[in-house]
């Protein structure tokens, strides 16, 4: 009786030991699924929050871009860039920091005028020849930045400097189309 009560024992012991080896086995794979469930939400997390830095980036590229289409520092009326307004704006030392103040940082515009003429800069103090600038920086390029974005948008350019009248030398005013360039920095 004593030898079949050993055997008897020993292959308890061994189901008893195979089922631990099992819940070993089952509780290894229930970690396992969980650590890669969390690794995949946090990829998922990671991933979602750099999609909504984008568009938050973007929003304020075209938020800032439409602020300058509606600015009074900028535009005669609505929608309409003043020449005189961009180059004062242009010219001014302390200009840029006044709208960093109202815009925030990291930022550069542009406004391009389509005259036919060559390419000058507005930013330097006019000369006798100030008919012929036709281009505004407002606030200076940022060299060596890696991630900026730009949007570009037509716009129409209210001009003071038009077409003289040869029977009384007076200036009439034109309008010109021109792009307004706005690079956000990031």
């Amino acid at each position: 009786m004593k030898r079949g009560n050993t055997q008897n024992g020993q292959s308890q012991t061994m189901k008893a030991q195979s089922q631990m080896l099992e819940y070993v086995l089952l509780m290894l794979l229930v970690v396992g699924v969980i650590m890669v469930l969390m690794i995949f939400l946090s990829w998922w997390q990671a991933s979602q929050l750099g999609v909504e830095k984008a568009k938050n980036q973007q929003d304020r590229a075209l938020s800032l871009l439409k602020n300058f289409i509606s600015s009074p520092y900028m535009t005669k009326e609505n929608s309409m860039m003043d020449d005189g307004k961009l180059t004062a704006l242009a010219m001014i030392p302390g200009s840029c920091q006044m709208l960093e103040k109202v815009y925030g940082s990291g930022w550069h515009a542009e406004v391009w005028l389509f005259d036919g003429q060559p390419w000058k800069s507005c930013n330097t103090n006019p000369s006798s020849d100030y008919r012929s600038c036709n281009r505004w920086s407002i606030c200076p390029v940022r060299e060596g930045v890696r991630g900026k974005i730009s949007r570009v948008l037509p716009v129409n350019i209210y001009r003071r400097i038009g077409f003289v009248l040869p029977v009384t030398d007076a200036t009439l005013p034109r309008t010109y189309i021109g792009l307004l360039n706005v690079t956000l920095y990031v």
